[in-house]
């Protein structure tokens, strides 16, 4: 059974963890994310990611991002 209120229902059907990562930054980070582009937004989880999982090798971003 899905808990998710109908406003936060995510567009593709991801598993629960990511479901719950994807309430969780619109819940605690709305403001912050509305304010930013979504290329500012990306660079920011990919470096958080990288905190999160520092013995894995990450490329690096693509250009398009580094505008």
């Amino acid at each position: 059974m899905d808990t998710y209120p109908q406003h936060m229902q995510p567009k593709a059907p991801f598993p629960p963890e990511v479901r719950e990562l994807i309430a969780g930054l619109k819940f605690h980070f709305r403001q912050t994310l509305s304010e930013m582009p979504l290329e500012v937004a990306l660079l920011a989880m990919r470096e958080a990611w990288k905190g999160c999982n520092q013995e894995q090798d990450v490329p690096p971003p693509p250009p398009s991002l580094l505008r």
